[in-house]
């Protein structure tokens, strides 16, 4: 998830070690137009532009499909009443607003040319810094909210009645929310409209610009992250333990492992797809400005694409993923496209009828054959 931030760097760009051919960005004191004009020139530019113009929308539309779905079948009166459903409900609102928002606005504003709206004005520079955080990282504290929910469930059974409900998803996400409202509503007077894009001024030295983006990082992605790779890893073992125990027992019931297994899915999924754009935007943060050169901003600029991929399939992956590996979701999708009348009818209710009325046909038959003998033999 920190793609975003990290694809917005492109003119202040990344570094690598400058040989005797190659000068400095720094030194060379080039205008952001003459930089776009040598970045153009390299062939791992022109890839990543081709890539954030023509695979990204198609990703997008698919994503929006995805999170539509997955909205509508798990608030369905089957699934709504289980908590697990009600967090990826959420999380789905959270992907779509992250893809149509975020990821929308920017390609649209790429593809027509037109300034983006954090670099119009310094009071839009920070508002929409502060909306896109809060809707970026919602969606990764929700995933950590429904794998502690299962963590909870597996490992401490005895609160899972009390803590495993919708009623507690509802309150612990409207937790989320106000709480990264309070951690980014900072960006409303920290960020500025600079000549490379929207940052905070490196010009200010206070203790409250130095320490808080650190802080906010570690909200956004860092205690995050680390999180969802514990509760993987205890939910694996825990759900391992279980399963043996269950068959001594012999007894489990199907729906909460499902829940189980799709949880563990969609967090392991989203871990996985979001490390390379922190690693990235980390290793770029770092790098020293001296090392700036044209290759490397293209090489990194190419990197940048293709993690922020990797970003969006993650956001859209949600409904495949309950497609593909929960049964009540499947069921209750047929059941969706059968009332719109997507799906051809089953053939099971005419066989069906068509025995009934056989066995019908079969017992006059009968009772035709013993009315006859009956009459013969009185007849005779």
């Amino acid at each position: 998830m920190a793609a975003y931030n990290s694809t917005n760097r492109t003119e202040t760009g990344s570094q690598q070690q400058p040989s005797d051919s190659q000068v400095s960005l720094i030194d060379r004191n080039l205008t952001a137009e003459a930089v776009h004009q040598l970045l153009l020139a390299q062939p791992d530019y022109r890839m990543s532009e081709l890539l954030h113009t023509y695979l990204n929308p198609i990703l997008m539309v698919l994503g929006i499909i995805s999170n539509l779905l997955a909205i509508i079948v798990l608030r369905r009166k089957n699934l709504r009443n289980n908590s697990v459903c009600f967090y990826l409900a959420a999380y789905g609102v959270f992907n779509l607003l992250t893809l149509t928002v975020v990821h929308g606005t920017n390609w649209s504003c790429y593809i027509f040319e037109t300034p983006c709206i954090g670099t119009l004005t310094d009071w839009s520079c920070g508002l929409w810094t502060f909306i896109t955080h809060v809707i970026i990282y919602g969606g990764l504290w929700v995933v950590v909210a429904v794998s502690i929910d299962r963590f909870v469930y597996l490992c401490l059974p005895n609160k899972s009645l009390s803590l495993c409900t919708v009623f507690s998803a509802k309150v612990i996400v409207v937790f989320i929310v106000v709480g990264l409202v309070v951690i980014s509503v900072h960006a409303m007077w920290t960020y500025q409209l600079q000549p490379q894009g929207c940052f905070i001024p490196h010009h200010q030295k206070d203790l409250h610009t130095l320490i808080w983006p650190w802080i906010s990082a570690t909200c956004y992605s860092y205690l995050p992250l680390a999180l969802l790779l514990t509760l993987n890893i205890c939910i694996s073992i825990a759900m391992c333990l279980k399963k043996h125990r269950c068959r001594q027992m012999g007894r489990e019931n199907e729906e909460r492992v499902e829940n189980n297994y799709i949880t563990l899915i969609v967090s392991m999924l989203f871990f996985v797809l979001s490390m390379p754009a922190t690693i990235i935007n980390i290793i770029e943060i770092h790098f020293p400005l001296k090392w700036i050169s044209i290759e490397l901003v293209a090489q990194i600029e190419l990197t940048n694409r293709i993690t922020n991929i990797l970003t969006i399939v993650n956001l859209a992956a949600l409904g495949y993923v309950l497609l593909l590996f929960s049964k009540g979701f499947r069921d209750e999708t047929y059941l969706i496209l059968k009332g719109l009348g997507l799906v051809p009818k089953s053939k099971h209710c005419e066989l069906r009828e068509m025995s009934k009325y056989s066995d019908q046909l079969d017992r006059k038959h009968v009772e035709y054959e013993v009315c006859n003998m009956e009459n013969s033999t009185t007849n005779v």
